[in-house]
């Protein structure tokens, strides 16, 4: 088996980049042929010294291979799974008139405010200004 050095492994790159590739038969044959020459060097250099050439043969010959109706409806029922683990549903957060009443209520404060604000004028514009901003946004 030929190795991919450095500057081979360019060399490689730039002949596939460059490559006309118009059948996915040729592309694929090319790609698993590529694979063949890098993964045992990029393995070695990972640090697994026991790794041949079957172990390298048999994945790629296994991707390869279409799968069956089975396989397709196993593999899809084990993502759908993996999706109901990962999205555990957060609460529905949402404002509604109860929540917006009692945040937006200052009916209690205001009362207070006119109570006890030495100048009535004053008072009775907020009072005013606070309705009136109270009416908007009941409207929207």
């Amino acid at each position: 088996m030929n190795k991919v050095t450095g500057s081979n492994e360019v060399y490689v790159l730039q002949v596939l980049s460059e490559a006309r590739v118009y059948h996915l038969d040729s592309f694929a044959a090319l790609t698993t042929e590529f694979c063949k020459m890098v993964i045992p060097e990029a393995v070695t250099r990972a640090g697994f010294d026991k790794v041949d050439d079957d172990d390298v043969q048999d994945p790629l010959e296994s991707h390869g291979e279409p799968l069956s109706n089975y396989e397709l409806i196993e593999q899809d029922k084990a993502s759908q799974e993996r999706e109901k683990e990962g999205d555990e549903e957060e609460p529905v957060r949402g404002l509604d008139i109860k929540t917006l009443r009692e945040c937006l209520g200052i009916g209690k404060p205001l009362e207070t405010l006119m109570e006890r604000d030495p100048n009535p004028a004053r008072s009775s514009k907020v009072a005013h200004d606070v309705e009136k901003s109270q009416n908007l946004s009941r409207n929207l």
